[in-house]
């Protein structure tokens, strides 16, 4: 899907939103920009992006700060980049009142394998919007952790419910994916919890995505059909 209507009815909004934000380095060659200041352009995108899901009543915003495979191939100041405006993207979602933050990838010791998981996913704790934040994020890491606790608790056991082994069990389902930038590819985001998304791809750059094409995309989701693998 490369266009949707920038009207569209809201009244079945999607729960958790997960965003793949792509087209950061083509935004800085359009504007004659350092990779350093297209970045935190985008920051400031994402931003603003945690303002409209909280005034569209979306509970769950997922999004893919940093890739681990991504930044091994990038220059270091290019890594050191994305880094910074990862970073000044989550002291400033930390501090608005209604929001919630919470950080995945590796370095995050919340230790999958040990399976601790809570089916209320953080909708407890009274924030109005829980945004996940993916820093050196790895999908193989992720469905790799499930692997790995195997020997300790069974085959059978993880096998019940294999999503409480993953270093982002906190995580729920997502039931609209969006990535910008043109292509048309998950790059490892969020591989279970993305099983039965709406996948919705845009040529717009990341940065220059709009509010309007944003409702656009929650109206097109909410004329969809879901079949959960019916």
């Amino acid at each position: 899907m490369s266009e949707v209507p920038a009207g569209g009815s809201l009244t079945a909004v999607p729960r958790h939103v997960a965003v793949i934000p792509d087209g950061n380095r083509r935004y800085a060659r359009k504007h004659a920009l350092s990779y350093a200041e297209a970045y935190m352009a985008g920051a400031g995108m994402a931003l603003e992006l945690v303002h409209w899901c909280l005034d569209a009543g979306i509970e769950h915003l997922s999004g893919f700060g940093s890739s681990s495979d991504n930044l091994a191939l990038r220059p270091d100041d290019e890594a050191r980049a994305i880094r910074a405006a990862v970073d000044w993207f989550c002291a400033e979602a930390r501090a608005i009142p209604e929001v919630e933050l919470r950080i995945f990838g590796r370095g995050d010791e919340r230790a999958a394998d040990e399976g601790r998981w809570s089916p209320d996913d953080g909708t407890g704790t009274g924030a109005n919007l829980v945004v996940h934040v993916a820093r050196q994020y790895s999908g193989r890491d992720d469905l790799a952790a499930i692997a790995a606790a195997v020997p300790r608790h069974g085959q059978e056991a993880v096998g019940r419910a294999p999503e409480r082994f993953l270093r982002s069990a906190h995580i729920p389902p997502i039931d609209l994916l969006l990535r910008t930038g043109g292509q048309r590819r998950l790059s490892g985001f969020l591989p279970l919890q993305s099983a039965y998304a709406e996948l919705c791809f845009l040529d717009t750059l990341w940065a220059e995505l709009t509010r309007a094409e944003f409702r656009g995309v929650l109206g097109w989701y909410a004329a969809q059909d879901r079949h959960f693998g019916e």
